[in-house]
């Protein structure tokens, strides 16, 4: 049985790759099979991944568009892809809202 390479993509990529959403540069998450050695990481730059310092077998990094994202996904010791999802600015604390409940935090 051959694998297609959307199917190490998270149901969240499937959908951002089908909607034409996934083109520039895209922040991953690649889960391996372990820790890539020396051999495994020339392969994943060869691919289009721009991988940064990590360690274990999760490795955060991009790719510039869905061609190179397919590159990686072929890989076989790549077992799964998730598209990293944006950081959401930080949220002012409770204090913030003190002066709107009366100096009492709601739930």
């Amino acid at each position: 049985m051959t694998r297609d390479w959307r199917d190490k993509l998270d149901a969240r990529g499937r959908h951002l790759l089908s909607g034409g959403r996934l083109a520039g540069a895209v922040e991953l998450l690649v889960l391996t099979d372990g820790p890539p050695g020396p051999a495994q990481r020339s392969a994943l730059a060869e691919a289009g991944f721009h991988a940064r310092p990590a360690g274990g077998s999760v490795l955060p990094g991009r790719v510039e568009g869905a061609a190179a994202l397919r590159r990686v996904a072929e890989l076989p010791f790549v077992l799964r892809i998730e598209p990293a999802r944006r950081a959401h600015p930080e949220r002012p604390g409770p204090e913030a809202n003190a002066a709107d409940t009366g100096g009492h935090d709601r739930p």
